[in-house]
């Protein structure tokens, strides 16, 4: 507010010891609606989330915070494959920033959760073959190896994720969330 008075002020003054008030309003005129101009399309960035973070992104491609928050975004949005572009964007952060603890944080959070969501679908699928019939005695060890086998992709992520966790608090040592996770995993 402050900056606007005194902007007022000064240009009340031009106009008083400048002749040419024609000229003046025309190129005030002009100034004025290159910024409205300019306002109004910053503006649509800021229509949602995903159109700020993409924003973020383009105007600064090589910045970790702007990989981090669009990672959130697809993290937070939750639709197909969001899980895995979300660990891309994490990743990208790292490149920028190895020692960005909450990047380390967040791709250990989702690696777990990728591998939490395949077992879950694993055992679905199996769940949803088995309903309604009998089970065959190959189906039940099929069923088993393919149990151990997401149990196996499961603790391969949360191996993976405890090294990220681990990276995240050597980075920062007080990181609150990087010190939950790591007690979560290893309960």
């Amino acid at each position: 507010m402050g900056f606007c008075l005194l902007v007022d002020l000064g240009l009340r003054k031009w106009r008083t010891n400048n002749n040419s008030n024609r000229s003046t309003s025309f190129l005030l005129l002009l100034l004025l609606s290159s910024f409205a101009l300019k306002t109004s399309t910053r503006n649509l960035d800021w229509s949602d989330r995903g159109a700020l973070f993409s924003s973020g992104l383009r105007a600064a491609p090589r910045n970790a915070k702007a990989h981090y928050n669009y990672g959130n975004f697809l993290r937070d949005s939750g639709g197909a494959g969001a899980g895995a572009a979300a660990a891309e964007h994490y990743r990208q952060a790292l490149k920028l920033w190895p020692q960005y603890a909450p990047a380390l944080n967040n791709l250990a959070a989702v690696l777990v959760a990728e591998g939490a969501n395949a077992v879950s679908s694993a055992n679905h699928r199996y769940s949803s073959e088995k309903d309604g019939a009998e089970v065959a005695q190959d189906t039940v060890a099929a069923a088993a190896n393919a149990a151990a086998g997401h149990s196996a992709v499961l603790g391969r992520a949360e191996a993976e994720a405890e090294l990220l966790l681990l990276a995240a608090l050597r980075a920062n040592p007080g990181h609150a969330n990087s010190l939950f996770n790591v007690a979560i995993l290893r309960r």
